[in-house]
Order: C-alpha cells, then structure tokens, then sequence
C-alpha cells in the first residue's frame, strides 16, 4: 500500500497516471505498519513457523486508482501497458537488468493473481484484520 503514497509508484500517483505491466490482475496489498505490527507481535509472542501476511482484499490497479482518486480529490488513473512497452520504458532510463528482470517479475505474479490470495496471518498474530486499503487511505 505504501508503494502508492511514499514509494516506487508515489511519483506516479503524483502526475495521476499509474502505468504498469499488471493487466487486470489483483495482488492483496498490505500496509507497512500492518508488516511491522506482526513483526513486533511475532518477536513478542514466540511465533515459529510460516506465515503469510496479507491484506484483507484483493484489489487490482483500476480499484487502486479509483480509492486514490477519491482520496486526492482528483483523477488518478492506471492504464495497463505490455511487458515490452514496460521494458522499452525501463531500458530508456537506464535501469540495470536485474532490476528491470525483477520488476517484470513481480508484474508477471500480480497479472497470473499469484498475489490475490488473502490469508489470515495477520490476525492469527494480531488478533485483528489487516487495514483495507480505503482505510489505509483515510477514506473510512
């Protein structure tokens, strides 16, 4: 969610144009501050084994941009592109190979819904869901 106000795609929002290789796929996104609760609540508790911490919704990047929108109080909009139209985009600024290599990567799992699954890591941890994204926003 952070990637969307103060990270990777934050310069992206701020012209209010999000333009990824992601398709109509869904990932469910989670809060930084949702990480570093379960971190802390991990650490405190004990906890061994796996877990998988995700948001509470999927959402793809056209529901993104609309909750973006509402909270800018202006158009945010996202248009899918191709891999090769990103790729062209990100040789253009010179990024290295393996960066480029890994940020098609995590399109490919966003587009294939590999991200899409909500689990309940979180609350198992927590004792509480994880923040919607509209609330993560401020919407709610």
């Amino acid at each position: 969610m952070d990637n969307f106000t103060t990270g990777f795609y934050a310069p992206m929002v701020d012209h209010g144009a999000i333009t990824l290789a992601t398709g109509d796929g869904k990932s469910s996104l989670v809060a930084a501050s949702d990480v570093g609760e379960f971190v802390s609540e991990a650490l405190r508790q004990g906890l061994t084994g796996e877990y998988l911490v995700t948001g509470p919704e999927a959402l793809d990047h056209y529901e993104v941009a609309r909750l973006l929108s509402t909270k800018m109080k202006r158009e945010i909009t996202y248009t899918a592109v191709t891999e090769e139209q990103l790729l062209a985009v990100y040789t253009s600024k010179g990024l290295p190979a393996e960066s480029v290599e890994y940020g098609l990567t995590l399109y490919r799992a966003f587009r294939n819904q590999t991200t899409a699954a909500v689990t309940d890591g979180f609350r198992q941890a927590t004792g509480r869901e994880p923040l919607p994204f509209a609330t993560f926003l401020g919407l709610d």
